[in-house]
C-alpha cells in the first residue's frame, strides 16, 4: 500500500512516489547544513532525496563539477515515519452494575492505516504491535479522582482485555473469556491503551471519558427495601429530545412516586451544591412497584453536560432513595449540531423473506474530507422503537463508506433472516471519529418490513385438448355463437351439474356437454 510501508531504497526516485515539498540549501564550504522544514500533509512514510544539479549552480562554478549528482531513494537515514494518529471510541452498555454482575463495552477503532498488523520489520523499521490493551480500573470511592490527572499505575485493577490494533468495532465482556464482573462496590473505569510503534502514534484514552465509567451500588444497609438506578440519554445533539430512565427495585410502598430533575448544560461537573436551579422537573410520577420508569423528554439549546437526578419518595413525601450530580450513567453529553451538513435517508420499505434490503442516506452541505458513513439496522422486538446492541443485527463499522461531498450513498445490501420490522440509523463521522450526524431510531423512512413470501395458491390443472375435440376455448366460442337465451340457458345448466359434481375435468366435459344440451 503506497505510503503507509517504508520505501525501498533505490537508485532513481520511485514511479509511485509524490512529491511534497522542495527546498534548496546553499553550501558555502566542507560543514553540516539543516535543510528548511517540510509540512507533510497526511501520516506515512517521508524519504529524503538530495541532488546537486548543474543548471542550478553559479557560472563561475559549473566547470568544477562533472556532473548532476542525486543520492539513493528510500535510505533508511533519510526517511521519515510520519507516526497515524488513532482514536478511540467506546461507551459501557449499563452503567449501573450489581455486584458479581456484568459489565459491557463497545469499543469503536479509527485511524489505523488499513494493512496495520501485516507489516513484520524490515531490519530498520520495527513490526507493527498488533494489541490494544483495554483495562477496567476500580473500584473508586468516588468518581471525582477520574480525571486526566489519575496516575492509572497506582489504580487499583479489576481485569484487563486486548482487542487487534486494527480499525474495527469490538464488543468487551460478552463472552466468558473476556467478562467484566465487578465483585466490590464503587466507581469504574475502562482505559483503552496504544503503546505505539514505528509506524502509529501511542494512544491512551482519557480516565475522565464518562462514557467509559460504571458504578457498583452499596448492597441495601439492613432494613431498607428499595434500590433505585438510573440511565440517562448518554448522547445527542442540540434541540435533540434527552430523557433519563430509573430502574426501580425492591419492594416499593403503595403510593410511592418519582420526580425526575435535570441540571445543565454545564462545560464541565459542578461541585457539590454548585449546581444551580434544575432547567427541568418532572411530574410526579407514579410507581406501582418495581420496573422501569421514564423522566419524560427534554431538550436543550447549548451544547455542554447535562446531569440528571432522580428521587423516590414515599406517599408522605419523605425520600426513600435519590441520585447525585455527577452518578454513573446520568449524564447526557449534548454537542452542537452541525449546521453545514445534513443528511436525510430512505430505506427499502418493504422486501420478502430471503430478499436483499438496503439504505440511503443524502448528505447535502459542505461535507469535511475525509467523512465517513456507518449504516446499522436494529430488529424490533417490543412495542417501541428501540435500538441497542441487544437487537443490532447490521453494521457496516468494518466497512466504512467514505463521504467525498453531497450525493447519495447506499448502504451494502443485507438479508434479513426473519419476518418482522427493521430500524436503520446512519451516523456520519468527521476523520478523526467525532459525530457529525446520527439518525434516529424509527424515524420516517428508516425502517424496513420483512414479510413472508406469497403463497400461490394450487388452481385447477391445465385444460388440455380432448379426443372429444373440445376444449375451454372451444366451448366459450361455441357459446359466443349461441343466441342470447342459449347462453343464459346452458350457463345455467352448467352451474348446476357442478354444483352437483364438483370441478369438471376437460376428458368429460364433451360427454356431459352433450348431455345438458340434449336436457
Amino acid at each position: 500500500m503506497p505510503g503507509t510501508l517504508p520505501p525501498l531504497e533505490q537508485p532513481g526516485v520511485a514511479s509511485d512516489a509524490t512529491v511534497i515539498g522542495e527546498v534548496q540549501v546553499t553550501a558555502t564550504g566542507p560543514g553540516t547544513y539543516t535543510s528548511p522544514p517540510v509540512a507533510h500533509p497526511h501520516a506515512g512514510f517521508v524519504t529524503w532525496v538530495w541532488e546537486v544539479r548543474l543548471t542550478s549552480q553559479p557560472d563561475e562554478y559549473r566547470d568544477y563539477i562533472a556532473n548532476d549528482w542525486a543520492d539513493n531513494y528510500g535510505i533508511p537515514l533519510e526517511s521519515t515515519s510520519v507516526r497515524w494518529p488513532i482514536s478511540v471510541t467506546s461507551e459501557v452498555r449499563e452503567y449501573n452494575v450489581h455486584p458479581n454482575g456484568r459489565a459491557f463495552d463497545t469499543i469503536e477503532v479509527t485511524g489505523f492505516p488499513e494493512n496495520h498488523g501485516d507489516f513484520t520489520g524490515d531490519g530498520y523499521w520495527g513490526a507493527d504491535l498488533d494489541v490494544i490493551t483495554h483495562t477496567v480500573y476500580g473500584p473508586f470511592d468516588t468518581d471525582t479522582v477520574l480525571t486526566d490527572e489519575l496516575v492509572v499505575d497506582d489504580a487499583p485493577v479489576l481485569t484487563v482485555l486486548t482487542t487487534p490494533a486494527r480499525n474495527g468495532t469490538y464488543q468487551l465482556g460478552y463472552t466468558d473469556a473476556d467478562q467484566i464482573r465487578p465483585t466490590e462496590p464503587g466507581y469504574y473505569v475502562i482505559v483503552s491503551d496504544f503503546a505505539g510503534d514505528d509506524r502509529v502514534q501511542p494512544f491512551r484514552s482519557s480516565p475522565a471519558d464518562i462514557l467509559e465509567r460504571f458504578y457498583v451500588p452499596q448492597p441495601p444497609a439492613p432494613g431498607v427495601e428499595v434500590t433505585v438506578t438510573t440511565k440517562a440519554t448518554p448522547e445527542a445533539f442540540v434541540g435533540d429530545p434527552i430523557s433519563d430512565t430509573a430502574i426501580v427495585e425492591g419492594h416499593v410502598p403503595d403510593g410511592a412516586y418519582l420526580v425526575f430533575r435535570a441540571y445543565g448544560p454545564y462545560s464541565e461537573q459542578p461541585m457539590m451544591g454548585e449546581e444551580g436551579e434544575p432547567f427541568f422537573i418532572s411530574d410526579e410520577i407514579p410507581v406501582d412497584g418495581a420496573g422501569e420508569y421514564e423522566s419524560g423528554v427534554t431538550s436543550v439549546d447549548t451544547a455542554g453536560l447535562v446531569f440528571w437526578v432522580e428521587t423516590l419518595h414515599a406517599p408522605d413525601g419523605a425520600v426513600l432513595a435519590e441520585g447525585f450530580i455527577g452518578a454513573p450513567g446520568e449524564t447526557t453529553i449534548v454537542h452542537e449540531r452541525p449546521t453545514d451538513v445534513t443528511v436525510t435517508t430512505k430505506a427499502v420499505p418493504e422486501v420478502t423473506l430471503g430478499d436483499p434490503a438496503h439504505d440511503v442516506a443524502i448528505v447535502t452541505g459542505d461535507v469535511p474530507e475525509g467523512a465517513m458513513l456507518v449504516f446499522q439496522a436494529y430488529r424490533q422486538t417490543g412495542a417501541e422503537a428501540v435500538c441497542d446492541v441487544e437487537n443490532l443485527v447490521f453494521d457496516t463499522h468494518d466497512e466504512l463508506i467514505p463521504v467525498t461531498g453531497a450525493g447519495e450513498y447506499v448502504s451494502a445490501e443485507v438479508v434479513f433472516e426473519e419476518v418482522g420490522t427493521y430500524f436503520w440509523i446512519e451516523t456520519l463521522y468527521d476523520r478523526d471519529g467525532e459525530m457529525l450526524h446520527r439518525g434516529e431510531c424509527g424515524a420516517a423512512g428508516e425502517t424496513t418490513k420483512v414479510v413472508e413470501k406469497p403463497v400461490t395458491p394450487s388452481g385447477p390443472p391445465s385444460l388440455a385438448v380432448t379426443g372429444a375435440g373440445w376444449s375451454w376455448a372451444g366451448i366459450i366460442a361455441a357459446l359466443m355463437l349461441t343466441a342470447t337465451g342459449g347462453i343464459l340457458w346452458f350457463g345455467r345448466k352448467l352451474a348446476l351439474y357442478r354444483e352437483r359434481t364438483g370441478y369438471v375435468r376437460d376428458e368429460d366435459l364433451a360427454a356431459e356437454l352433450e348431455e345438458l344440451t340434449q336436457e
